[in-house]
């Protein structure tokens, strides 16, 4: 089983560059999360990853300041991991529109318990 996180969206400082420094940013999340075989097995939250609370701690990390995405979603998928039930994190984050000819950079990462 699978639980989609798509498009959350964290404000926050990230950036190496001074002017990124100096404002809040919006960094966009797509998070896909591999739950145990046992996970969901019966009609109860404690049974599986209770994502509603999942995603009001993750926007903890709006009050953290990183330099690199890279970091970012390094400690974003090991926080996940920890979470009862989760096998497996795949976290894929963007900062927007950046550069001219490019949509946007992605920056995206797995990790896994085995």
């Amino acid at each position: 089983m699978t639980i989609s996180i798509r498009n959350l969206t964290l404000s926050m400082i990230i950036g190496i560059f001074d002017y990124e420094r100096q404002t809040p940013q919006n960094v966009h999340f797509d998070i896909d999360i591999t739950l145990d075989d046992g996970a969901g097995q019966s009609d109860d939250i404690g049974a599986t990853l209770d994502y509603n609370r999942l995603i009001g701690d993750l926007t903890a990390f709006e009050q953290s300041e990183y330099q690199l995405l890279e970091t970012l979603i390094c400690d974003m998928g090991t926080f996940i991991l920890d979470r009862p039930f989760v096998r497996q994190v795949r976290i894929s984050a963007d900062k927007g529109k950046l550069y001219e000819h490019v949509d946007k950079v992605v920056v995206s990462g797995e990790w896994s318990k085995e």
